[in-house]
């Protein structure tokens, strides 16, 4: 298990932060990946965005396998 933190959850919300989340082999590559983000060097693909009332239908997309990137929720 890696390094763990603690965040006041509110502050993600009343800043409207973004929350970067990636499975990585080791600490070198994370921090390789997360300059490249940081420097906009390195773009998620975006296939879809569902509003969050649809998550049903996020999940049902996500289940039939046919996305080509992250689909996300969006909260409004």
């Amino acid at each position: 298990m890696g390094p763990t933190t603690e965040i006041d959850i509110r502050q993600i919300f009343w800043k409207q932060l973004k929350v970067i989340g990636s499975t990585m082999s080791n600490q070198r590559e994370f921090r390789e990946v997360m300059k490249l983000i940081f420097e906009d060097k390195l773009k998620p693909v975006v296939d879809k965005i569902f509003p969050l009332e649809q998550v049903v239908e996020a999940e049902n997309y996500l289940n039939e396998g046919k996305q080509f990137g992250k689909v996300l929720l969006k909260i409004s």
